[in-house]
């Protein structure tokens, strides 16, 4: 819940969004997962990592085409 808190209140903070984008896809929350990764694209888009869990993201909640 702290990682969560953090994130919510700067939600810029890299390290936060990437732990609950990856918390979100252990437990299969694919949606919450998308925005979290959508977020630290948007960040940072050189980052091949959130890319890459994105698509993960993107692929699991049902969407092939993106």
């Amino acid at each position: 819940m702290k990682i969560r808190a953090v994130a919510e209140e700067h939600p810029s903070n890299q390290k936060a969004q990437l732990t609950l984008g990856l918390l979100s896809l252990q437990t299969a929350q694919y949606p919450n997962a998308v925005k979290r990764f959508e977020n630290l694209v948007s960040l940072d888009s050189l980052n091949g990592e959130s890319w890459r869990f994105l698509a993960e993201a993107k692929l699991g909640s049902g969407d092939t085409v993106e």
